[in-house]
């Protein structure tokens, strides 16, 4: 399981290191929860740079092979 957070008042870029290709299964942007809509990607792999909104929380778990 992989968490990203971003609780600061910018949008923070980061390449990811992680073991393997991950699945989203929570984005906090979602409109599910009454976001504006997800802006991460379904999944993520190691080595992928990414921009997380600010007040933006995300989960991943291992992707299946």
């Amino acid at each position: 399981v992989a968490a990203l957070m971003n609780f600061g008042d910018s949008t923070t870029a980061f390449v990811c290191d992680l073991p393997g290709p991950m699945a989203r299964i929570l984005d906090s942007r979602d409109e599910i929860w009454k976001g504006p809509g997800d802006v991460l990607p379904e999944v993520i792999k190691p080595g992928l740079s990414l921009e997380i909104a600010p007040s933006c929380f995300a989960l991943y778990r291992a992707a299946p092979r």
